[in-house]
């Protein structure tokens, strides 16, 4: 559940070229390895959201995400 609530997705609210989707496709993949060596102790805290910023997501606005998600389950 708590990978569910981490990950990334991607949302498209327009027409993009084959070469845009690519890039996206290979962020969010980089995002989930991420993810799952953040999950798995591999890498701390810092260097999961250093590998966001990489790929071009906003931190500030994914860990608001994070803190609605564990709120909407109880967690937090």
């Amino acid at each position: 559940m708590i990978r569910n609530l981490l990950s990334t997705e991607i949302l498209i609210v327009e027409k993009i070229s084959n070469e845009e989707a690519r890039q996206l496709e290979k962020k969010l993949e980089l995002s989930e390895l991420a993810l799952q060596k953040f999950l798995s102790s591999q890498i701390n805290l810092s260097d999961y959201l250093e590998t966001l910023e990489m790929c071009q997501i906003d931190i500030d606005d994914y860990l608001l995400t994070v803190e609605n998600n564990l709120s909407l389950v109880g967690i937090q």
